[in-house]
């Protein structure tokens, strides 16, 4: 149990929704990509299939894949892997583009403007936390301290997956509530 545990923790967010995604469409049959069209339809004495144009992405697709609000093609950080022999494959915290390399979108329209992202994190972090201690309470039976110190422990991993979704819903919002015109 805490093995498959530690195992769900290591995997991001985006890779288990893609996994999903794609152990869905095989397993119903509904639907593959071939040279980026959506084929549907079904095999009747020989081949009869419906070609649609692949639609643009849903917004809760989006926002886990950290893609821009307007386009939903442009991304919103920019990798910052390294292969470098000295330290290894991560070096650093990604960084976030200034705008959209696709349509222009400015994704940090002025200075603080992420605080608002803060309040967001503040909100999912709190949610997780007490979801954790409830799960730990619930698994272990341990008074209340030692399941909040370990809820804490367990939801450290998670910290930066969550500054990176509360800055990705914080833009949505924003686009949202106040959307930057195209030029």
């Amino acid at each position: 149990m805490q093995l498959c545990f530690l195992f769900l923790c290591q995997l991001s967010t985006v890779s288990l929704f893609a996994f999903a995604v794609a152990w869905l469409g095989k397993v119903f049959g509904m639907a593959r990509l071939v040279n980026g069209s959506m084929m549907l339809g079904t095999m009747m004495h020989g081949t009869m299939m419906l070609s649609m144009r692949r639609s643009r992405p849903s917004t809760l697709s989006s926002i886990f894949r950290q893609l821009c609000p307007r386009c939903r093609m442009g991304r919103i950080f920019r990798p910052n892997v390294h292969w470098g022999v000295d330290w290894g494959a991560y070096w650093g915290f990604p960084k976030t583009n200034d705008c959209c390399r696709v349509c222009d979108l400015l994704f940090n329209r002025e200075p603080g403007y992420f605080l608002g992202a803060m309040y967001i994190s503040y909100a999912l972090g709190l949610a997780l936390v007490a979801a954790l201690g409830a799960i730990v309470w619930l698994l272990t039976g341990w008074g209340f301290t030692k399941v909040v110190l370990w809820a804490l422990v367990i939801f450290l991993p998670f910290a930066p997956m969550l500054t990176f979704l509360s800055r990705v819903l914080w833009i949505y919002l924003d686009q949202t509530i106040d959307p930057e015109m195209e030029k």
